[in-house]
């Protein structure tokens, strides 16, 4: 999937000619701008970091790594790594269109379809094919890594909580292909909603960050925290996401810029309030001094408390 993108780059790039051509050929079309990097504005850079850059860091690559990290060092690397690539690779696409337009000519009604175009134009129809398979590939390879991931935390969250403790595997595995269904459904539903790729990634990131990036974040760096108050600040960044989402983004504000702040808000002021139910070291599983010489009894009780 990468060297797909990786070699079309390249590719597109001896066939549109040096930088000066692709420039002069934007300006004489009034475009120059969009030869510059910062060709956007301030409120719209924001908007994509708070959305497609911020959800990085709340995506279940991460949680992935951590789980499968042989240490701390192993996760921040691989993590980083995986940040670089998927940066360069975002620059990549956005280059070859540009390169596409005003190097070669090619310009998309649809702008879901110019890598379809592109390809078809630079290329001959051996590698066409192979690029498409590729490009399916990449569809199916977060299709069914997204759906399981969803699954997932509908079943552990949502089901298994409501089912009697000595529920089979089988019980497991048939509510989870039923989980399955359902993500597949609702992501369906949204794809016919919003047909643009790029609208639809900006809002289901804006949902995933306006609730989850905040707490996240105080997760990973605060000692003591409050899971009552971080609770509350992901539904209500996520609630009121979706209301703004749902009411048209009244007064032409992005959702991010509602639900992301009052996410911060509510955990702000109820940690506040809530400072006599912060629980220390949390996710760490309880141990006993015995395991653990390191661990006092002052601490084990604060641990069991939480």
């Amino acid at each position: 999937q990468t060297v797909a993108v990786f070699g079309l780059f390249v590719i597109v790039l001896l066939a549109a000619g040096d930088f000066s051509t692709v420039q002069a050929n934007a300006e004489a079309q009034g475009l120059g701008w969009m030869m510059s990097p910062m060709g956007i504005g301030p409120a719209e850079v924001a908007l994509y970091a708070l959305t497609v850059g911020a959800y990085q860091l709340v995506r279940q690559d991460l949680w992935q790594r951590v789980w499968a990290g042989r240490d701390l060092k192993t996760v921040v690397r691989g993590y980083w790594i995986s940040i670089w690539i998927m940066t360069i690779t975002i620059v990549m696409v956005v280059w070859m269109g540009v390169w596409a337009r005003f190097g070669l000519g090619i310009v998309s009604e649809d702008p879901g379809m110019i890598y379809y175009q592109l390809i078809a134009e630079v290329l001959p129809f051996e590698l066409v094919v192979l690029l498409i398979v590729a490009l399916l590939a990449t569809v199916i390879s977060c299709a069914d890594s997204f759906f399981m991931c969803g699954a997932s935390s509908i079943v552990n969250d949502v089901i298994k909580p409501r089912l009697s403790p000595d529920s089979s595997q089988r019980t497991l595995l048939f509510w989870s292909r039923v989980s399955v269904v359902i993500t597949s459904l609702i992501s369906l539903a949204l794809a016919l909603a919003v047909p643009r790729l790029v609208e639809l990634w900006v809002t289901g990131t804006a949902m995933l960050v306006s609730g989850l990036l905040f707490p996240a974040i105080v997760a990973l760096y605060k000692r003591r925290i409050s899971g009552r108050v971080a609770l509350a600040s992901m539904w209500v960044g996520l609630a009121l996401a979706i209301g703004w989402t749902v009411a048209g983004a009244p007064l032409g504000i992005h959702p991010v810029f509602v639900g992301f702040p009052a996410s911060i808000l509510v955990y702000v002021v109820g940690h506040a309030l809530d400072r006599r139910n912060l629980v220390e070291y949390a996710g760490v599983p309880p141990v006993t001094p015995e395991e653990d010489p390191l661990v006092s009894e002052e601490q084990l009780a604060t641990s069991d408390k939480g």
